[in-house]
């Protein structure tokens, strides 16, 4: 019997085999243990090995009754050699350093020869260099053969890429990064292997300095991922299948000065993985992705879509043209995406229109804005509205974002489209849709490529109920939702901390193009006030301090119509010049008055201006206008226009001026309004906090003297608390102030007539929007007298709390007790007062209910009576002591409020008050006292009694109805 000893020697990690001895290499044909002198013999096996690293699973620990996989490094040759029964020399190589060695291994023995984890993962890490070396014998200890290398391969995640090379991306276009691993994902289980998977987590990391800034309300940035989450996955099952990481060119609204900028990726490990107990993937060093981005903006400098005053239109390309047609037009449209600008227009003089609407669309979220409420060619002062209509119907946050400016909004769709515009009381004074590199070469309608100005009437009307924008309930699309999503990844999350995981990916990701318009939101955001449910279901991100509507928030819409005399293909015959106008008149007018502004000479000196574009439409105003007072409009589409422009130059973004300030703050400061500069509260080009000086408005000229003016009420004034509670009223009009107050006289419509009170409230009133405000009515009493029949009071509005404007009138009535007319202040009785007594300060009565029984069940609806009075009884005398002793341990814990706290200290300036234990006869005392004191409680009544009204509460510290000051005068009851 011949017996075969083999033996596995596992080295220190990073030490070589030594060579000792003489530095003589053997001869051909001979070898030794060293392959050096002495020990050189010619009796080893003469044999041809082809070794190869293979990875593979196989069963690890046997934990409980689950058998582990862990992934392992298999030495693969062609050993069977029939005529000789060898044994073999294993080495393993990691990054070249010789990590583990088996001796004298048997044929039938080489699966003990694997490289496993636990014989690397303590020391290095994965995309590591492993190879393997092979020698035979002739038996145990006899003289070995030479040794034969395989070839090495990189264990761990390896990309088509080849080193030191760049991915090559455009802004708005893919590539793709082909990614494959070369090690396996172990398991916990060799039976649950489908659930066992590894996650790399992604990192961008930027070497530009604009990025990870926000620029013109935009998150800038170099890549986005198109992916899930930050991330790639391998499974255990599958695992060598091949990854694509598809990486796009941010889109940064950006005109770049030096075309190209560079980012890298950077692929995480977590520390450990709970699935891959072997410690294999734990620690993986992935070398970074190179990515150079070509920017693209630049080719859209000086390209926008504008239509403004009297229908006048310049296209994307650059196309000038005047078109006076009546009705809903597509002005922009994506061929591809679900974003769209409809628009509307009307008769504004006998021979031109005007722009009295604009409706944007993002999928099936729909901001509008209206100023007219019927469509004709003939033009009537009674075709428009006094207030605008306007709504938003959100049925996605990341549909758009609005910022209210003012004078107009500033829209930006997912896409990185920017749209802009400027309103007055009655029109839409200009438009501007400034492209993104999403929109190149995508854009139709009226700012599309116009190719027959003649057919524009009938290729952009939209006539068709399907696709207009402006009725009451738009159509729903239905397969436009982009269905990729990017991400951006800019932070790396957490190794272990989940939450922070899933946070990072939901915040950096769901995008819908590779552009961030959401992380810069500007805090003038849209009032919810103006925001309308959608009726599909939404995707909403949590914001925080939104004013939810109530019922008493009416949303009053007057719904558009068309004269019954409108002919929609009627087109305006081109108008002479009028009287002491001539076209060259009008031309040297215009070239003067476009050319001696400020704003045109830096535009012309930083940007693509084309400066007769606006010279044209000043001409064609004066020619269907008939006069100059339109030409005033254009001035405002030249400031957007410019500062879009400037905005997105990366140059006057960072050059700096002889005042030390960059060239853009300085570009800034000069599109501020006259009146902000002069005040010095100018940032981005726009007023702030002008309302700390005697000015307001969006351009800090209005007087804060001035009150609002030709104010309406919510459903003309009645209010009806069988519909609504009634606690508050929506007041329209023009608002130039965030910061109002409103003057609430209360009176009484009575039997008798009109009692009204001698005192006057001042509450601070709750801004909607430009055209919006409420304003909130002190608590109603619980009792009132009979010869009662309704409330009311008498409103105005100043922005100062001393200069009050108009006065309106509101009733509050119980429609089932009363019928009121507010123009006459009068009520008609329906009903006795007995059947329509108030249950609540809300005026709103209960319902009275009569059970009807029958003869033949008296007996047992007595013996019910009973017992649900006994159970009664039971449940109260156990839970009644309980709430007293947790209402008095609240009252205990609570502060006082301001009133209480005089009361409690007697400061009432009442010499003839009395305190006792016990309940005297009442004592009414008029109290003036100030609410600017340190309160930190919410609301509270002074005295639990229905005879205090809501004018004794203080407002708390962090409500908007609280003033710096007020001071008030209330009448209580003390006992």
């Amino acid at each position: 019997m011949r017996i075969l000893f083999y033996y596995i020697c596992i080295f220190n990690v990073g030490k070589s085999v030594a060579n000792s001895g003489s530095a003589d290499v053997c001869a051909d044909g001979q070898s030794s243990e060293t392959g050096m002198a002495p020990g050189c013999s010619d009796n080893y096996p003469h044999v041809v090995l082809t070794p190869k690293v293979v990875t593979d699973l196989a069963d690890g620990i046997q934990i409980r009754k689950f058998t582990t996989l862990e992934p392992v490094f298999k030495c693969v040759f062609d050993e069977m050699i029939d005529s000789l029964k060898l044994v073999f020399d294993i080495h393993w190589y990691i990054n070249n350093d010789l990590v583990v060695v088996n001796m004298n291994i048997a044929q039938g023995k080489l699966f003990d020869t694997h490289m496993r984890p636990h014989h690397w993962t303590t020391t290095y890490s994965m995309n590591m260099q492993v190879k393997c070396s092979v020698r035979a014998r002739l038996g145990p200890n006899e003289t070995p053969s030479p040794f034969f290398e395989s070839e090495e391969i990189t264990a761990g995640v390896i990309s088509d890429l080849h080193l030191n090379s760049f991915v090559e991306v455009t802004e708005g276009k893919a590539a793709t990064i082909k990614l494959r691993s070369t090690v396996p994902v172990g398991c916990f289980s060799k039976n649950r292997q489908s659930q066992c998977n590894h996650t790399m987590h992604i990192r961008q990391i930027s070497y530009n300095y604009n990025s990870n800034r926000c620029i013109n309300n935009l998150q800038t940035g170099d890549l986005a991922i198109e992916t899930e989450f930050c991330g790639i996955t391998i499974p255990s099952i599958g695992w060598d299948n091949t990854l694509d990481l598809k990486v796009t060119g941010y889109v940064n609204n950006l005109y770049d000065e030096q075309k190209t900028r560079t980012a890298t990726i950077h692929f995480t490990s977590l520390v450990r993985n709970n699935v891959d107990i072997s410690g294999t993937w734990n620690r993986v060093d992935i070398p970074d992705l190179k990515v150079r981005i070509t920017d693209a903006d630049h080719k859209l400098s000086g390209r926008a879509c504008l239509a403004f005053t009297l229908s006048n239109f310049v296209t994307i390309y650059g196309d000038e043209y005047s078109f006076q047609g009546a009705g809903e037009y597509v002005l922009y449209r994506h061929k591809t995406l679900p974003y769209s600008v409809h628009i509307l227009q009307t008769a504004i003089k006998s021979s031109s229109t005007g722009i009295c609407g604009i409706a944007v669309r993002s999928v099936n979220s729909i901001f509008v804005l209206r100023t007219c409420n019927t469509i004709s060619q003939y033009f009537s002062n009674q075709n428009v509205l006094t207030v605008p209509v306007v709504q938003y119907k959100q049925c996605n946050d990341n549909d758009m974002t609005i910022q209210e400016t003012g004078s107009g909004y500033k829209i930006h769709l997912p896409s990185g489209t920017e749209i802009t515009f400027q309103y007055e009381r009655y029109w839409i004074k200009s438009i501007l849709v400034k492209p993104s590199v999403l929109d190149d070469g995508l854009v139709n309608g009226l700012c599309g490529n116009i190719a027959n100005k003649e057919s524009i009437s009938t290729s952009w009307r939209v006539s068709n109920a399907l696709q207009q924008l402006f009725i009451e309930k738009p159509q729903h699309q239905t397969a436009f939702r982009p269905p990729q999503q990017y991400c951006t990844c800019k932070k790396e999350a957490g190794p272990t901390d989940d939450p922070s995981i899933l946070k990072f990916e939901f915040v950096q990701c769901d995008l819908s193009q590779p552009i961030d318009v959401y992380s810069c939101q500007h805090p003038n955001q849209v009032n919810e006030y103006i925001i309308d449910e959608c009726t599909l279901s939404r995707n909403r991100r949590s914001v925080v301090n939104r004013n939810i509507p109530t019922l008493d928030d009416i949303k009053e819409v007057i719904p558009l119509t068309y004269d019954s005399s409108f002919d929609p293909n009627y087109i305006p015959q081109e108008p002479s010049w009028p009287e002491m106008w001539s076209k060259y008149q009008a031309q040297v007018f215009c070239e003067n008055y476009t050319s001696s502004m400020e704003i045109v000479r830096l535009c012309r000196q930083y940007s693509s201006f084309n400066v007769d574009t606006f010279t044209e439409g000043c001409m064609k105003d004066i020619k269907h206008g008939g006069n100059t007072n339109y030409v005033e409009w254009i001035v405002g589409v030249i400031k957007d226009y410019c500062f879009v422009e400037l905005s997105r130059n990366a140059t006057s973004m960072s050059r700096t001026t002889e005042n030390g300030k960059t060239l853009y703050y300085e570009l800034l400061y000069t599109f501020c309004p006259t009146g902000c500069r002069h005040w010095r509260n100018c940032v981005n080009g726009k007023c702030i906090e002008c309302d700390s000086n005697d000015f307001i408005g969006h351009d800090c000229l209005a007087l804060k003297s001035e009150p609002p003016k030709d104010i309406v009420l919510a459903g003309n004034g009645s209010c009806n608390t069988r519909q609504r509670p009634c606690l508050k009223t929506d007041i329209y009009g023009e608002f130039k102030s965030t910061l109002l107050y409103c003057k609430l006289s209360r009176f009484k419509i009575t039997v008798n007539g009109i009692v009204q009170n001698e005192t006057s409230n001042i509450w601070p009133g709750e801004y909607n929007s430009a055209h919006s405000i409420s304003c909130q009515f002190p608590r109603q009493p619980r009792n009132r007298p009979t010869t009662e029949l309704a409330v009311g009071y008498i409103i105005s509005i100043a922005y100062d709390r001393e200069h009050f404007g108009d006065n309106v009138s509101i009733v509050i009535y119980d429609g089932t007790c009363v019928t009121c007319e507010v123009s006459t202040l009068t009520c008609n009785v329906l009903k006795p007062y007995e059947e329509c007594m108030p249950t609540s300060s809300t005026w709103k009565p209960f319902n009275q209910r009569t059970t009807h029984r029958s003869s033949g069940s008296s007996a047992n609806i007595s013996v019910i009576s009973v017992v649900t009075f006994s159970v009664s009884l039971c449940l109260l005398s156990i839970f009644v002591p309980v709430i007293l002793h947790l209402k008095r341990k609240r009252k205990s814990n609570r502060k006082n409020s301001n009133l209480e706290t005089i009361a409690n200290n007697g400061n009432l300036n009442n010499e003839n008050m009395t305190y006792s234990s016990r309940r005297p006869t009442v004592v009414r005392k008029t109290v003036t006292f100030d609410c600017n004191l340190n309160n930190e409680n919410m609301i509270y009544h002074i005295y639990p009694d229905e005879e205090i009204y809501a004018e004794a509460e203080c407002p708390p510290p962090y409500s908007s109805r609280r003033p710096s000051l007020v001071s008030q005068t209330v009448t209580l009851d003390f006992y």
